[in-house]
């Protein structure tokens, strides 16, 4: 396994609850996993490396905003990756029993723990959980959308009151 230039930390910091694995061969290459106490907070589990002790997983945290981009191919998982000042390394092994963790940078990251140039969501490669979650996903933006929006007709509808209110108002100051 390679070595990696990074800071040894004693766990994640947060509770990962496993939400589905996006890409699979012969097991789970990329993972979607949330914060169990606040499920706000995701990260993607990226294999990148092994021995014949330990696999070892780069977990990203990520916005469902960056998830949304990835999804929607207007943004790579490399560039996701990129995108950040750092990862977490985690060594695990057969019993899935994590022996290391590590804070590190993503510029000391060697070269093939980076997605591809063109690492864009395929459908037909990534997994049915993977193409369920984009549709959770984009039903979760449009109930946002529409939830912005009935605040927005719900404003102008006070606005609209007040103003025949003003307006009775200023009738009445007139007439005096």
């Amino acid at each position: 396994m390679e070595q990696v230039q990074g800071v040894e930390i004693s766990n994640l910091g947060f509770v990962p609850q496993k939400l589905g694995d996006l890409l699979e061969h012969e097991g789970p290459l990329l993972s979607l996993f949330v914060d169990q106490e606040n499920s706000e907070n995701h990260y993607i589990y990226k294999w990148v490396d092994q021995d014949n002790v330990c696999n070892r997983w780069m977990i990203l945290p990520c916005s469902t905003k960056e998830l949304n981009a990835f999804f929607n191919k207007s943004s790579t998982l490399r560039a996701l990756v990129l995108g950040k000042p750092y990862c977490f390394l985690m060594d695990i092994d057969a019993e899935l029993i994590p022996n290391k963790f590590q804070v590190v940078a993503i510029e000391k990251l060697p070269q093939d723990y980076l997605p591809a140039e063109k690492s864009y969501y395929q459908e037909e490669v990534y997994s049915l959980f993977a193409a369920e979650y984009l549709k959770g996903l984009a039903q979760h933006t449009n109930d946002r959308f529409d939830s912005v929006l009935k605040e927005i007709s719900d404003i102008k509808a006070s606005q609209n009151e007040a103003t025949r209110v003003l307006k009775d108002l200023l009738k009445l100051q007139a007439s005096s």
